[in-house]
């Protein structure tokens, strides 16, 4: 459990490393977006929406990268072997894994987001 926790962490740290080095590189952009009559909140759901979709993305791959895995392992062992790996479906944990996931990015990204609801449109188009 402990190292599933530390997992965790270190998955919503980069999540959370991600999004405010991306929102850094893309200050200019969300000031101009501001000035073009985007509401605050409208740029917070951007960068909320990125993290959710990072998460879903990242969560999909990976259960299709681990079946991948699993598929590539069953037919080496019925070839070699004669050993046959039950590939298993879709878990309820593994939903839960997703949701978890798409949670831990929310969470993530609220400082980045909290930073787009506070950017100011002249001090960021004259430091550009």
């Amino acid at each position: 459990a402990t190292t599933r926790n530390a997992i965790v962490v270190i998955a919503g740290l980069s999540i959370f490393i991600g999004l405010y080095l991306r929102m850094q590189q893309r200050k200019y952009e969300l000031a101009i977006m501001r000035l073009m009559a985007a509401s605050r909140w409208q740029l917070m759901a951007t960068i909320m929406g990125e993290a959710l979709l990072l998460s879903l993305i990242g969560s999909l791959l990976g259960l299709l990268f681990s079946r991948g895995i699993l598929l590539a392992v069953h037919n080496y062992t019925v070839d070699n072997y004669q050993l046959s790996i039950t590939i298993p479906h879709l878990h309820s944990s593994e939903c839960w894994l997703i949701a978890s996931s798409m949670f831990i990015a929310m969470l993530a990204a609220i400082i980045p987001a909290i930073q787009v609801y506070r950017i100011q449109v002249t001090k960021t188009l004259h430091h550009a």
